[in-house]
């Protein structure tokens, strides 16, 4: 009798310490809104209910994608408020065909877009144009008089060099990227540079200008904004150009134009008023392009 006892009172010990160190399931970590996580030391290991909660969210997400192209378009201008571009029908039945499970998520490629939706078609022009001849880049076309796509334009400091495939790094590798899906594509020009620093074509003020008018349904001509002013390297790590208090004159130039960007002056932009703060808009149409 006296062993059963001691035995029965260490199988209360031992019951008494798992409970106390086991978390118990009851006690739940805080989310906070800024996206971390606040440690409850008495519940679970986060990482448990971290995985439950996104299996749940991800297959919540499946549910509700796109199963037919209408769901898929009517997705599209619910979430970016424009309809889908040309070949949005080719695509849809490509990645179904391929596997792709999230056929409605394009945030990252409307935000790389949205700036270029605020730049004036002339000015596009140009500027692709201007980068076409810079040194040292090299354009890849498709158009109907020659298809596949093929190397359409380089610009080499050293004619040699290029025909010696020096700075033509990593053309194979976009050809060959685009061979299963070139008879899809549109006429188009892609300029490439082989070096390992990016152009940079305007600064963080101009920039926002466009993304401005983009989302206003309008483009920015660029000869009502000023001339871009780049910031140093010790100039971007100490002013960032969000900070009110060290913002350039371009960004209140920018400011100052699209507080009349619902203007259009009577005059043709070559002989409008020179105020950069007068902006003259061109409204685009809401229909898709063909």
């Amino acid at each position: 009798m006296p062993r059963q006892r001691k035995l029965a009172c260490a199988l209360t010990g031992l019951l008494c310490l798992i409970i106390y160190f086991i978390p118990s399931p009851t006690k739940k970590h805080i989310y906070l809104p800024n996206g971390l996580l606040q440690v409850n030391p008495d519940a679970p290991h986060p990482i448990y209910e971290l995985i439950q909660i996104n299996k749940a969210t991800w297959a919540n997400r499946l549910a509700h994608a796109s199963k037919t192209l209408p769901q898929a378009i009517a997705e599209y201008k619910r979430r970016y408020g424009r309809p889908p571009p040309k070949g949005f029908d080719k695509w849809f039945h490509w990645a179904k065909s391929h596997g792709v499970q999230l056929l409605d998520d394009y945030d990252s490629i409307i935000k790389g877009l949205l700036p270029f939706w605020g730049v004036s078609p002339s000015d596009f022009k140009n500027t692709q144009e201007k980068q076409e001849r810079t040194t040292d880049t090299f354009t890849i076309a498709k158009n109907a008089s020659f298809n596949p796509t093929y190397l359409a334009r380089t610009s080499f400091s050293d004619p040699e060099t290029w025909q010696q495939r020096a700075l033509l790094r990593g053309l194979d590798e976009i050809l060959a990227l685009l061979e299963p899906v070139d008879d899809q594509l549109p006429n188009f020009r892609l300029i490439f540079s082989p070096h390992d620093n990016p152009n940079l074509l305007t600064n963080y003020e101009i920039r926002q200008a466009y993304i401005d008018a983009a989302r206003d349904g309008s483009c920015q001509l660029s000869s009502y904004l000023p001339a871009e002013n780049h910031l140093t390297t010790d100039q971007m790590s100490t002013s960032p150009p969000f900070r009110p208090h060290l913002q350039s004159a371009t960004a209140q130039h920018a400011r100052l134009a699209l507080q009349h960007v619902h203007t259009t002056p009577s005059t043709p932009p070559s002989t409008a008023p020179s105020a950069p703060h007068h902006a003259y808009t061109q409204k685009l149409s809401s229909t898709p392009t063909s």
